[in-house]
C-alpha cells in the first residue's frame, strides 16, 4: 500500500476510493483487530498526505455488518461476503466470493505452499503481481514436510479443519481438498525441483514459465 501510495503521490492530485469488505464476529475478535488496523493505516495516510490525496471510504462492510448471524436467527457466525473484484476496464467494484478457475492464475498450489514456509519468511505481504507488469512472480522460499504429515493427510475432514483453520466453522466446502493437495505437494516435491539448486524465482508471463536468477 505504501509503495503504491508513494508512486501515486508523485502526481499533482490523487483521488482514491476505498472499499473494505470482510471479516465477521469471530470468537477471537481477529476480524475486529484487523479492521481497526486497516482503518488506522488509511486514516494516517489521509492525514499525512491530505495536500495531495483525496480519500473516500465508499464501502465498509466488516465484522458484525458482514456476519450472517446479524441478520438471521439460529445461524452460526460466518462472513456473508468474502471479497471484492475490480473490473479494470470500468473501475467498478463488485461483491466476490469465489475465484473462478480461469482467474486463479498460475502455480496456485505453489503459492499456497508458501503459507507453510518458516515464519521468518512469512512476516510480510507477498506481492506476486503489480499493475506495472503483466506477469506473476513467485520468489523462492524454503519449505519441507512437517512431522507426521502422512498422518495429517489421513485425518477426517472435521478433524483436519480443527487443526488447519483459524475459522473451521465457516470454511468453504473445498477447503480440506485444497489443504490435502497443498500438503501432498510439500511432502512429495522438494524445493530444488521447484526453484532449482540456486533458488531462482519463477516468472509467469503470457502463459510462459521462465526461471529467473
Amino acid at each position: 500500500f505504501h509503495k503504491c501510495l508513494g508512486k501515486c503521490l508523485n502526481r499533482n492530485q490523487v483521488h482514491m476510493e476505498v472499499h473494505i469488505i470482510g471479516g465477521y464476529l469471530d470468537q477471537d475478535r481477529t476480524s475486529e483487530e484487523t479492521t481497526s488496523h486497516i482503518l488506522n493505516i488509511l486514516a494516517k495516510a489521509a492525514k499525512t498526505c491530505r495536500s495531495k490525496l483525496e480519500m473516500k471510504l465508499k464501502t465498509c462492510v466488516v465484522t458484525g455488518l458482514n456476519d450472517c448471524a446479524t441478520y438471521e436467527d439460529n445461524v452460526s457466525n460466518a462472513p456473508i461476503i468474502r471479497g471484492l473484484a475490480l473490473d479494470i476496464s470500468s473501475g467498478q467494484v463488485h461483491l466476490f466470493n469465489k475465484v473462478h478457475e480461469i482467474c486463479a492464475g498460475p502455480a496456485k498450489t505453489l503459492r499456497r505452499v508458501r503459507l507453510w514456509a518458516p515464519a521468518l519468511q512469512n512476516n510480510f505481504l507477498l506481492e506476486v503481481h503489480t499493475w506495472e507488469k503483466e506477469e506473476i512472480c513467485v520468489e523462492p522460499f524454503e519449505y519441507a514436510p512437517f512431522p507426521d504429515i502422512e498422518l495429517f493427510l489421513q485425518l477426517p475432514d472435521d478433524t483436519l479443519l480443527q487443526y488447519s483453520s483459524t475459522s473451521p466453522e465457516c470454511e468453504a466446502d473445498d477447503f480440506c481438498d485444497i489443504m490435502r493437495i497443498t500438503c501432498t505437494f510439500v511432502k512429495d516435491i522438494p524445493v530444488s525441483d521447484v526453484f532449482g539448486k540456486d533458488r531462482k524465482r519463477i516468472v509467469y508471463h503470457s502463459k510462459k514459465r521462465i526461471l529467473n536468477s
